[in-house]
C-alpha cells in the first residue's frame, strides 16, 4: 500500500510498505504454511506474522521460515500469556527457524522480565551481527509483588562483540551505539521500528543529523522522506551546505527529491527553479559531484539547472572533473555549455589514451564538431549553421576550446543575418555581463546594418506555424470545472495540445487545414471525458463532428492528465480529421468523393482486411466494426490513421508495430489523403476540392495498389 507522506504530519506513513498479517491457529496448519509462502514470495518489503502457542503453530512457523529468507519481518506474539510468550521465544523449533533468515528482524512481545535471562542465554548462541542485526523490543508486564504501577520496556540489542545487551528503552534510545545497531545493515523495518517508538519520546535534533546522515550514505529515499515526516522543521538547506561533499557522493534524484520532501513530476527545468532554490545554496554541490565522480547526481543538477559552478577553491566543475580524469563527466559538462578549463587550448584537449576511452572520443568529436560552427561563421556558410541549429538544439553557447561563443565569433564577423538566427536560437548568453559586451560591440556597426539586423531579429521571431495554431485557437470555445482548473492554464493546455499536433507531420496539416476554415467552431469541454454535457445526443461519445453547423465536440478531460494526454490529443486530431473529410470529399467524411470508383474499390479491400483478418484483431480495429453502424465504418477507419500516431507520438516500439499491422491503411492515407489536405491548401485554401485533385489522387492510390498486387 503506497502512500505519500507530507511534511508536517506527525501519523505515522511510509512510502512502499507492503504489509501482509496473516494469524495461524492449530487447524489446518499445512494449508496455512502453503498461503503464507506464496504470499510472501510476493511482498516485497515488510511482513508482519502472529502466531499462537502450540505446537502445530511451531510446525507450522518451522516449515514456512524458507518463505522469509529475504524478508525483514517482524513477529508480535500473539498469546493467551506472557509464560506462554516465554516458553516460545525459547523453544528450540522457534529458534531453529528462525536462523535460517539472513536479514534483519524484529521481535515485540509482552513478556515477563523474570523469564527474559533465560531468553537470552538461549539466543546468544545463533545471533551474528554481521549476518542478522537485531531488534528486541519486550514490554514487560507487572509481575507478582512489583509494587510499580509503571511497565517497563526493555530493549535488547547486539553490542560490538556481538553479545546481547539490555537497558531500559529509555536509557537506551539517545545512544549513538543504539542508533549505529539499528541502522547497522540499513533498511526500511528498522528505521521504521526506531521512529516509532523515538518520536513518541522525545528525540533530539542531534539524533535525526545522525540519521540522516546514514540515509544518505546507505541511499535510502525512502527513510529519507519518512525523516522528512516526522521533523517538518529539519534544516535541510544548513545540512545540505554543511555535508556538501559526502551528499555529493551518494546523491541521486530520487534522494533530493526525499530529502527536499518533492513531487517527482516537475515539468521542466524552468519550473523547478523556485522549488529547487534550498539547493542552490549549496554553492559546491556540482563540483562536489564531479570530484566524487557521480555522473547520476551530475546528470540531476543539470537536470533543474542548477548553476553553483565553483567549488571550494573556486575550481569549476569542468576543472575539478578533467583533474580527477573523470572524462565522462567532463564531456557531458562541457556538451551541456560548461566553459573549458583555464588555458584547455594550449594543452592536448584529448590525451593520449583517447583511442581506449570512449568519453574521451566523444569530446574529440564535440570539439571537431563546434570548431566546424565557428569556421562556418566566419566564413558565413549560413546553411551549414542552419544544419548544426536543427541537429543541436539543446546547445546554447557553443563555446570553443578558448570559450570563444559562437554568437561572439558572429559579432566578430560582422554578419547580421547569421548573428540574428543564433540570437533566434537563444544562443544569447543570459549573463548580463557577456551579453552587453556583445551589445557593445554590435554599436560599432553601421547604421545600415542596425537596421537590418533588427529587421532580421523581428523575422526570426515570427513564426507561421503558430499562426494556425492561434487562429484554431481563437475558434475554440472551451469550458471548464473552476474546482479543478483555472481559466489561464484552461487555455494554455489546450494551445498546447494544438501545439503537440502540429509537430506530428500526419497530423500537422490538418491542424492548418482547420484553421483555415473560418466558419470552424471547435467546443472543448475540460470538465468532463464525454460531450453529453455540450450536446446531449452523444452521451457516450468523447468527440461529435456536426458538419452541417460547422462544430467539433470534444470531451477533454484527459488533457489535464499527463498519463492520458496522448489519448486525448487523439481524440481531438481524430474529430478533426472528420471535419477535413466532410469539407474535402464532400462524401460522409470518407476519404474520397463519390464518383471516385478506383479509390473507393480500393479502400473497400482494405476495409476487408481489417474486418475480416484474425491478425488485426486488436483493439482499435474492433471498436470500429464493433460500436459503429457499417456507413461509419470507412470515416471511422481513416480517422485512425491520425489518431493513433498521436496516442503513440512517445512510444516508438507501440507505433512501430501499429505501422507495420497497419500498414495498408497508412499507405493509403499518406499517398492520397495527406497530398489531398496540402494540395487543397495550395489552390485554394478552403474551397471545393477540383477535377484536378481527383484525379491525381486517384492515380497516386491506383498506383500503389498495382504495385502491391
Amino acid at each position: 500500500m503506497s502512500l505519500r507522506m507530507r511534511r508536517g504530519y506527525k501519523t505515522f506513513l511510509f512510502v512502499l510498505l507492503n504489509v501482509l498479517e496473516l494469524v495461524s491457529t492449530a487447524k489446518d496448519s499445512d494449508g496455512k504454511a502453503q498461503k503464507l509462502t506464496s504470499s510472501l514470495k510476493s511482498s516485497d518489503i515488510y511482513s508482519k506474522i502472529s502466531f499462537q502457542c502450540n505446537e502445530k503453530s511451531l510446525n507450522f512457523l518451522n516449515a514456512s521460515c524458507s518463505a522469509l529468507r529475504h524478508k525483514q519481518i517482524t513477529l508480535t506474539p500473539s498469546f493467551a500469556s506472557m509464560n506462554e510468550t516465554m516458553e516460545v521465544l525459547s523453544h528450540e523449533k522457534f529458534i531453529q527457524g528462525l536462523k535460517t533468515i539472513p536479514k534483519a528482524f524484529i521481535i515485540s512481545a509482552e513478556v515477563k522480565e523474570s523469564g527474559l535471562r533465560k531468553f537470552k542465554n538461549k539466543w546468544q548462541k545463533y545471533l551474528n551481527r554481521s549476518e542478522r542485526p537485531l531488534i528486541l523490543h519486550f514490554k514487560a508486564g507487572r509481575e507478582r509483588g512489583n509494587k510499580d504501577n509503571k511497565d517497563n520496556e526493555i530493549i535488547y540489542y547486539l553490542n560490538s562483540e556481538s553479545k546481547i545487551e539490555s537497558a531500559t528503552f529509555e536509557e537506551k534510545l539517545n545512544s549513538r551505539r543504539l542508533r549505529e545497531m539499528l541502522l547497522h545493515k540499513f533498511t526500511t523495518d528498522n528505521l521504521v521500528y526506531y521512529l516509532r517508538y523515538a518520536s513518541d519520546r522525545g528525540m533530539n535534533g542531534t539524533n535525526y543529523y545522525i540519521i540522516m546522515t546514514f540515509a544518505i550514505n546507505y541511499n535510502c529515499s525512502v527513510c529519507v522522506r519518512m525523516l522528512n515526516a516526522y521533523v517538518p522543521n529539519f534544516n535541510v538547506s544548513d545540512y545540505l551546505a554543511k555535508n556538501s561533499k559526502s551528499i555529493a557522493e551518494k546523491f541521486n534524484k530520487e534522494l533530493i527529491h526525499a530529502l527536499f520532501d518533492l513531487p517527482f513530476n516537475f515539468s521542466n527545468r524552468f519550473a523547478a527553479k523556485s522549488t529547487f532554490e534550498p539547493l542552490r545554496k549549496c554553492r559546491d554541490l556540482l563540483a562536489r559531484a564531479a570530484e566524487s565522480g557521480n555522473i547520476d547526481g551530475i546528470k540531476f543538477l543539470l537536470e533543474i539547472d542548477y548553476m553553483g559552478e565553483m567549488d571550494w577553491e573556486n575550481n569549476t566543475a569542468t576543472t575539478v572533473a578533467w583533474q580527477n580524469e573523470h572524462y565522462d563527466i567532463f564531456t557531458l559538462l562541457i556538451k551541456s555549455d560548461f566553459p573549458y578549463p583555464d588555458n584547455f587550448g594550449e594543452i592536448v584537449p584529448v590525451r593520449q589514451n583517447s583511442r581506449n576511452n570512449k568519453a574521451l572520443q566523444e569530446l574529440s568529436e564535440h570539439i571537431r564538431k563546434i570548431q566546424s560552427l565557428h569556421d562556418n561563421i566566419r566564413g558565413k556558410n549560413f546553411d551549414n549553421i542552419e544544419t548544426f541549429i536543427e541537429e543541436n538544439k539543446r546547445l546554447r553557447y557553443a563555446r570553443d576550446v578558448d570559450n570563444i561563443l559562437a554568437i561572439v565569433t558572429a559579432v566578430y564577423s560582422k554578419n547580421v543575418e547569421i548573428i540574428a538566427l543564433l540570437n533566434a536560437n537563444h544562443m544569447m548568453p543570459y549573463d548580463n555581463g557577456a551579453a552587453r559586451s556583445i551589445v557593445n560591440h554590435i554599436y560599432s556597426f553601421n547604421d545600415d546594418e542596425i537596421v537590418e539586423l533588427q529587421k532580421l531579429n523581428l523575422k526570426y521571431i515570427h513564426h507561421p506555424a503558430e499562426d494556425y495554431i492561434a487562429k484554431l485557437h481563437q475558434r475554440s470555445l472551451i469550458t471548464y470545472d473552476p474546482l479543478e482548473v483555472d481559466g489561464a492554464t484552461a487555455n494554455r493546455e489546450i494551445f498546447s495540445a494544438f501545439i503537440d499536433i502540429h509537430k506530428n507531420e500526419l497530423t500537422g496539416p490538418i491542424i492548418e487545414f482547420a484553421a483555415r476554415c473560418s466558419n470552424l467552431q471547435i467546443i472543448i469541454d475540460l470538465s468532463s471525458r464525454y460531450t453529453f454535457k455540450l450536446n446531449p445526443v452523444s452521451y457516450t461519445s468523447s468527440g461529435l463532428t456536426n458538419e452541417k453547423e460547422n462544430r467539433v465536440y470534444i470531451g477533454a478531460k484527459d488533457i489535464l492528465n499527463p498519463k492520458e494526454r496522448d489519448t486525448a490529443l487523439g481524440i481531438m486530431v481524430h474529430e478533426l480529421l472528420h471535419y477535413v473529410m466532410f469539407l474535402m470529399y464532400h462524401n460522409e467524411a470518407k476519404p474520397y468523393t463519390k464518383n471516385d470508383y478506383m479509390v473507393r474499390k480500393y479502400f473497400e479491400m482494405i476495409e476487408d482486411i481489417y474486418k475480416m483478418d484474425d491478425r488485426h484483431e486488436g483493439q482499435w480495429m474492433v471498436k470500429i466494426f464493433q460500436k459503429y453502424e457499417v456507413e461509419q465504418h470507412q470515416m471511422e477507419l481513416i480517422a485512425r490513421a491520425v489518431d493513433l500516431p498521436i496516442v503513440y507520438r512517445t512510444n516508438v516500439t507501440g507505433m512501430q508495430q501499429i505501422r507495420r499491422a497497419y500498414r495498408d491503411l497508412f499507405e493509403f492515407y499518406e499517398s492520397k489523403v495527406l497530398p489531398d489536405i496540402k494540395y487543397r491548401m495550395w489552390i485554394s485554401g478552403g474551397s471545393r476540392v477540383s477535377a484536378k485533385l481527383t484525379i491525381i489522387g486517384a492515380s497516386i492510390v491506383v498506383f500503389v495498389a498495382c504495385l502491391r498486387i
